[in-house]
């Protein structure tokens, strides 16, 4: 599994696409998604490395998970918390000793409120855009809102990861039509191994 999304992930960067990650679990998918953020947080300045769900709870798994491993990254790659409300912005920076804040980037929370939030995300400049637990609502109209902030002239300057492991049977649909069709929405599309075993 590690391998796959992995290179899934690195994939979805080199070609400016999303990526789906379904249907499984204990996959650690949402270790993925913190390792995903902070990623972006620690390592691109001015970043703006978005979490959302379609509730707070998954939001929170995610945002655990994503507190822990920047307390315990190498000092060399910590970067100072200037502002700390993970649920809402949570900004990496330098704090001096005269009190000076400088931002390096921001780790932004959105919560899509079952659907219901189609603009939480619209507005934002993404490099680094996790959806989670996708198949429990609408998101669609979300991801839209959010798609003007990361289009280039050179194409999509942020890999989205759309993911979910199961859903609500009557709110999946969006889930269903980006994992069914995701030439259509510029996410990755993956073969069927068709080898013989």
């Amino acid at each position: 599994n590690e391998w796959i999304i992995t290179n899934a992930i690195h994939r979805a960067n080199e070609e400016k696409k999303g990526l789906v990650i379904a249907g499984s679990r204990r996959i650690a998918k949402s270790s993925y998604e913190a390792s995903y953020i902070a990623w972006g947080a620690s390592f691109d300045e001015n970043s703006q490395n978005i979490v959302s769900a379609l509730n707070s709870a998954d939001i929170k798994l995610i945002t655990d998970k994503l507190d822990k491993g920047l307390n315990h990254i190498p000092w060399y790659y910590k970067w100072d918390r200037i502002e700390d409300n993970w649920k809402q912005q949570v900004t990496l920076g330098i704090k001096s000793k005269t009190g000076e804040r400088y931002p390096f980037s921001y780790i932004m929370i959105r919560n899509l409120d079952d659907g219901v939030n189609e603009e939480a995300i619209a507005g934002t400049k993404p490099r680094k855009l996790i959806i989670d637990e996708a198949a429990k609502g609408n998101f669609l109209k979300a991801l839209s809102a959010a798609i003007p902030g990361f289009t280039t002239p050179y194409g999509w300057g942020c890999s989205p990861i759309i993911s979910f492991t199961g859903g609500d049977a009557k709110k999946f649909q969006d889930a269903k039509s980006l994992m069914f069709n995701c030439e259509a929405f510029n996410f990755l599309e993956f073969e069927n191994d068709k080898t013989p075993a």
